[in-house]
């Protein structure tokens, strides 16, 4: 993570583009590339740290003509950027800030400057402002620039040097939040009386459009979460609190991870603010909607929704009408629906995750961000890197070591004449056989671990890269453990009359070492590495990461 992140915030030696058409997607604020043109067939226009722009081939790089630098192909891809910005939402709340309307077109502003950022192209609308493609000309690299727009004062009190300022303060607040996982502010300052920020360039996507692409599998919401997680932790560390948390505002790089963007909505912790409150409606905690002030609960509710969206492909609660009281409504009447059949690809507690990010009430959802933090954590699907057999054999003869070595002093301990002096101390005896194998598997049940493969780092997980549930890791942990439960069977046999004994043939001793055997022939000699008993179960064993 270090290194992704020392790379992401290099200065890169130049900045290159690809030359080729731009047009505006109907119905959207988003300006794009057209992806219709192979990328092998595109032209590269590469800016030098001279200056200078040169045509460079994409595959083969090439030389700046003014001052003779040699450009690497590989440089290209980490110059390459698109950003996706916040979507206008359809419907705006009474008295809060709104989306610049009526303003003078976009477009109108490319080649001006904004102190040393020239304005390259318009990238689409935020919460609190236009963003553009920028060029850093002291630094001879692209950036993304967002003109502050204050729109409708909260107070007519206000005027607008006032509200200029106090837009420059929410920004300054902003540029303090400096983290892996939130996109990186270069520079605050003010043009003609318009506040602006110039922040970094982005290649990737954003996760709204992630999630119109289809499937998100688990492992991929649950990095989401984490990361998103850590962001606000950090950010709500630095007194501030995001406000428009949605999957328009968060990134996607292509070098991986997440970032979360647009803090245009974001307010001070321990400050009232006197700029007017914001968001999009359908990711608004309801208590928001009823006048309360922004908190870490609402932007856990506005993650909460974001991951059910992702979860699910649609909102837990669809906001229909056109005012506020039909809102409040709608979150009142519309209760949160799960599927009935829970999905195998899903970890059964993520559910419960949800549920208490979406509870309606703000007391209801997690405390604090360490909580949450653990619980996503707790969730997470582990690693997928295969256990090799010899680390699996050594902590299975672990596991066994250990049960049976509790058997024996409780078998020592015994009293002979005891035991030969009445049928039901034989009885009673015989069963404390089963208290070491079975404090074992309600070890397993609860801690969904064995102490031998905890000492060999290795960890069960489902076929979703889930860890199982303590039913099936119990069911899973007898047929790993029969070694220790035949000896106890035996034990107990050893002190009841002759007539019993006979109850236990050799072929049944017989019939467990075979399948030992065989269940350690399919992990020797299998391709997957799996058991015979991670076959029945459908687990896998991998390196506990």
């Amino acid at each position: 993570m270090e290194q992704e992140v020392a790379n992401r915030n290099r200065p890169l030696g130049g900045l290159a583009k690809i030359v080729r058409p731009i047009h505006r997607i109907p119905n959207s604020e988003v300006m794009r590339i057209d992806e219709t043109r192979p990328l092998e067939l595109e032209t590269v226009l590469y800016r030098c740290s001279c200056g200078y722009d040169v045509q460079v081939d994409r595959i083969s790089g090439g030389r700046c003509h003014q001052c003779g630098r040699p450009v690497s192909a590989k440089v290209l891809g980490n110059a390459l950027a698109a950003t996706m910005t916040i979507a206008s939402p359809s419907q705006e709340l009474e008295g809060v800030r709104s989306e610049p309307t009526g303003e003078q077109d976009p477009s109108e502003l490319i080649g001006r400057s904004y102190g040393h950022f020239e304005i390259i192209k318009p990238l689409g609308r935020g919460g609190s402002g236009f963003v553009y493609q920028a060029l850093d000309k002291s630094l001879q690299r692209y950036v993304a620039v967002k003109i502050l727009k204050s729109g409708p004062p909260a107070s007519k009190i206000l005027d607008d040097e006032s509200e200029v300022g106090l837009l420059m303060q929410e920004a300054v607040a902003q540029a303090r939040v400096a983290h892996p996982n939130i996109v990186t502010i270069y520079y605050v300052g003010k043009e003609q009386n318009e506040p602006f920020l110039a922040m970094e360039l982005i290649d990737g996507i954003s996760l709204s459009e992630r999630i119109e692409q289809g499937h998100i599998s688990f492992g991929e919401i649950s990095n989401v979460a984490e990361q998103i997680t850590r962001a606000l932790t950090f950010s709500y560390g630095m007194d501030i609190i995001h406000g428009d948390i949605k999957p328009s505002n968060i990134l996607l790089p292509k070098t991986g991870g997440a970032l979360l963007s647009d803090f245009g909505m974001a307010r001070r912790v321990s400050e009232k603010s006197k700029l007017a409150k914001g968001g999009t409606p359908n990711y608004l905690a309801p208590e928001l909607l009823n006048g309360a002030s922004p908190s870490k609960q609402s932007d856990m509710y506005a993650l909460g929704v974001t991951l059910y969206e992702m979860t699910f492909g649609r909102l837990p609660v669809e906001l229909t009408g056109t005012s506020v009281v039909e809102w409040q409504n709608a979150h009142q009447n519309q209760a949160i629906e799960f599927p009935a059949s829970w999905p195998e690809n899903l970890p059964g507690d993520w559910q419960p995750c949800l549920k208490k990010l979406l509870a309606k009430e703000p007391e209801n959802r997690f405390e604090s961000y360490s909580e949450l933090t653990a619980e996503l954590r707790r969730l997470s699907p582990r690693s997928d890197v295969l256990a090799q057999p010899l680390p699996r054999i050594i902590a299975t003869l672990i596991d066994w070591l250990i049960v049976i070595l509790l058997m024996l002093p409780l078998r020592l301990a015994i009293d002979t004449d005891l035991v030969e002096s009445s049928f039901w101390w034989r009885v009673l005896i015989t069963f404390m056989d089963f208290i070491p194998i079975v404090s074992y598997t309600v070890l397993i049940f609860f801690w969904r671990q064995s102490v031998g493969r905890h000492l060999m780092q290795l960890r069960v997980i489902n076929r979703f890269g889930m860890i199982p549930t303590g039913r099936k890791m119990v069911m899973r942990s007898v047929l790993r453990m029969i070694i220790p439960w035949i000896m106890a069977t035996m034990m107990m046999f050893l002190f009841v009359e002759d007539a019993w004994r006979e109850l236990v043939p050799v072929g049944f001793a017989v019939g467990v070492l075979a399948f030992v055997l065989a269940d350690t022939g399919a992990l020797l000699f299998s391709s997957n590495r799996k058991s015979l008993h991670d076959l029945i179960f459908e687990t896998q064993v991998v390196i506990d990461s």
